[in-house]
């Protein structure tokens, strides 16, 4: 899972951090946001890497899953949360 403020990214620019992210582990050829729908009611990164153990260690770092070499991953959105002290932080 990667948390963003996706409510406020087009997506273009969501593209852009999600690969920036990811380049982290690894060579990231393409990267696809999929909006949310009736049954998934958030947004999707479909990130295709060529690398297999690029793509492992995609799956690994954002509890993603694998789907024939491209890493799916949730997009969720940042929250603001009442924390215990009263004051508001992003969740």
């Amino acid at each position: 899972m990667i948390k963003l403020d996706i409510n406020k990214l087009d997506e273009s620019e969501l593209k852009r951090i999600v690969a920036a992210r990811c380049a982290e582990h690894g060579e990231v050829s393409d990267v696809m946001i999929c909006d949310p729908t009736p049954v998934v009611d958030y947004k999707l990164a479909f990130v295709h890497t060529a690398d297999p153990k690029c793509l492992a260690r995609l799956v690994k770092a954002f509890e993603g899953i694998k789907l024939q070499g491209t890493a799916v991953i949730r997009l969720d959105p940042l929250r603001w949360m009442l924390g215990r002290d009263g004051v508001f932080a992003r969740r």
